[in-house]
């Protein structure tokens, strides 16, 4: 996170970061999702991989297309993010490889 801030240059906000399974279950039931099949039980937030992220010096659009407009930044920090349709108002950003990446292609995932 810190050399995604240096690279960016402008404020970040962490939102949410590491998280307790306690706490990543009533987040979820906070938003009426109690089925554990609809709940990503292996987030990277419950290992301090992941975290969601806001600007505070721009719009989320323009840190969005920021992170679009910089993939050699993305690749030489080696971060991953969600697909940004999927999490309109926050950026969720982790350390490590989703599943299905394949090395020299696309750092962006679905849920």
């Amino acid at each position: 996170m810190n050399k995604l801030r240096a690279a960016y240059g402008k404020r970040l906000k962490v939102t949410s970061g590491v998280r307790s399974m306690k706490k990543h279950l009533q987040i979820y039931k906070n938003k009426g999702i109690t089925d554990t099949k609809k709940i990503p039980m292996k987030s990277k937030h419950l290992s301090a991989q992941a975290s969601d992220i806001i600007p505070l010096d721009e719009s989320i659009e323009e840190f969005q297309q920021w992170i679009l407009d910089n993939p050699e930044i993305m690749e030489e920090i080696d971060l991953y993010f969600e697909d940004f349709n999927f999490s309109p108002t926050w950026i969720h950003v982790q350390s490590v490889p989703f599943g299905s990446y394949k090395p020299g292609g696309t750092r962006m995932f679905k849920p």
